[in-house]
């Protein structure tokens, strides 16, 4: 198990340093460059404020802005686009380089080779997440408003279950499809197939967006099981499959 830890550590570092300088930068300009943009051009263009002044004075509320900018935009997005990408390798990329014979034909079961590597492509997703949001923090000193710390730390807790599942979910393509493009495409148009469908037919019991911002008891269950049973179905594929 720690051989294949550290082989997932090393060979997915450089992804890991990407995502998290991406996510980073994002978070650290939202209140400084977003934030503050909303203000000035309602200010500014009296045209956009006349238009937009609900929208407008909803999102001048700090709070509202993080959450829907942040946890429910930006964050949503990446962490989803992110996950997919350190899911969908875990069994896939091995079949691609021609090594994944090798590597679950070893002494080591096929559970704990895939567990260890699941492991390390959920660390890899959360991480970032994690420090990404906290980057917010320093920027709010800059507005005279205060964040809402029991809210801001339960949006984030959602998005770290909610993007375990995704990671796992990912990882069940990767045993199906040995096309990491292919398999990567096929979760994402599902998810984001989902999102559209669920918001046009305002089915929000199936809106996987929601997991994120939704009802933090409601999300965290659907998640957390969701996880589990998602696992099971891994472990069980693949015992079955064949390289």
């Amino acid at each position: 198990m720690k051989a294949i830890l550290k082989k997932e550590f090393r060979e997915n570092i450089m992804k890991f340093i990407v995502e998290t300088a991406l996510l980073s930068g994002i978070s650290a300009t939202l209140i400084p460059l977003g934030f503050k943009l909303l203000v000035d051009i309602e200010k500014e263009n009296p045209l956009i404020s006349s238009r937009y002044g609900p929208l407008l004075a909803q999102l001048r509320d700090l709070n509202v802005f993080v959450r829907s900018q942040w946890f429910g935009k930006n964050l949503l997005e990446l962490a989803i686009l992110f996950a997919v990408i350190n899911g969908i390798g875990i069994v896939a990329g091995e079949y691609e380089r021609k090594t994944a014979i090798f590597l679950f034909s070893r002494p080591v079961s096929r559970k704990s080779v895939f567990f260890g590597k699941i492991v390390v492509a959920i660390l890899y997703t959360l991480i970032p997440i994690i420090i990404s949001t906290f980057f917010i923090l320093p920027s709010v000193k800059t507005v005279p408003q205060s964040l809402d710390m029991p809210i801001f730390f339960k949006l984030l807790i959602q998005a770290l279950f909610a993007s375990t599942l995704t990671v796992v979910i990912a990882g069940i393509a990767s045993i199906i499809v040995n096309d990491r493009v292919k398999g990567g495409l096929i979760i994402l148009s599902c998810i984001v197939g989902d999102i559209i469908l669920a918001s046009v037919l305002k089915w929000n019991f199936i809106n996987y967006s929601l997991l994120f911002t939704g009802d933090f008891v409601k999300t965290l269950l659907i998640s957390s099981v969701g996880t589990v049973l998602a696992l099971g179905l891994s472990f069980h594929l693949i015992e079955k499959k064949e390289f």
